[in-house]
């Protein structure tokens, strides 16, 4: 049953890390051309993860980080291009940094940390048993999502794209225009 999830976390995983930078691309007003094609692309990184966890599930994951690791230099690249100015630029880049922190992370844990082999653990990983890396990536993962969503949002208000709030009161009714009759004099 767990593999069902894990196989669509391996699926969905490759699209956020190509729709993070789609909205860098949005950001430097790319043609949408370019971001329909980095989304094709990240279709084909998912479906080689998934190939991968049919195979041999413990060495899935692989693509998966080296794709959200070229999307989040790619974001950071491409936000400095444009010197960070347009509206909520800097929070995507912070987003991108916080994604590469998290990803930079899982790269260089050691291998045995990775285990639940107790003694290779104390012997190999050079970490305390209570370090949770896997923890750590996920909550990074989560504040470069709410800075990425401040970012888009930013965004869409200086596009003048974000919803008119919603009226407090009701409109007060408008006076009857006045008839033709009534604005003429006779005799």
């Amino acid at each position: 049953e767990w593999l069902v999830f894990w196989v669509l976390a391996l699926c969905f995983y490759p699209l956020a890390c190509s729709s993070l930078a789609g909205v860098a691309l949005a950001h430097a007003e790319v043609a949408v051309s370019y971001i329909r094609w980095l989304k094709v692309l990240s279709v084909f990184v998912a479906l080689a993860e998934v190939y991968e966890s049919f195979k041999h599930i413990v060495v899935t994951g692989r693509a998966s980080l080296a794709w959200g690791v070229i999307m989040s230099v790619l974001v950071l690249a491409v936000m400095a291009k444009v010197s960070f100015k347009p509206a909520g630029a800097l929070m995507v880049a912070l987003a991108a940094l916080f994604w590469l922190s998290g990803l930079l992370m899982l790269l260089l844990v050691p291998g045995a940390c990775w285990g639940d082999d107790e003694e290779s653990w104390e012997r190999d990983c050079g970490l305390p048993p209570d370090f949770n890396h896997r923890a750590i990536f996920n909550v990074l993962s989560a504040v470069a999502v709410v800075c990425l969503y401040i970012g888009v949002m930013a965004k869409l208000q200086s596009d003048g794209k974000s919803h008119a709030p919603l009226p407090t009161e009701p409109p007060a009714p408008a006076s009857p225009p006045a008839s033709p009759s009534s604005s003429r004099r006779c005799c």
